[in-house]
């Protein structure tokens, strides 16, 4: 994923790559994005899925790839 602010490419697994396609697509809730990863992923136990979510989303924003709102 390239990052036209900072100039740096970014190398995403497929699934956090589509964290961040649902979110460039619309402001998207925690909520949401778990719901979304539970259809995805409905192997997966749900902790497991909320840690990922959790991981992932803390280092799309490390990233500068996205930021959080606080709603």
């Amino acid at each position: 994923m390239y990052n036209p602010v900072s100039g740096e490419t970014h190398l995403l697994e497929a699934t956090a790559a589509k964290i961040l396609i649902t979110i460039a697509a619309a402001p998207t809730r925690y909520d949401q994005l778990s719901l979304f990863l539970k259809e995805q992923l409905n192997d997966v136990p749900e902790p497991e899925i909320d840690e990922y979510l959790c991981t992932t989303l803390q280092k799309l924003q490390d990233m500068h790839l996205i930021s959080a709102t606080g709603e």
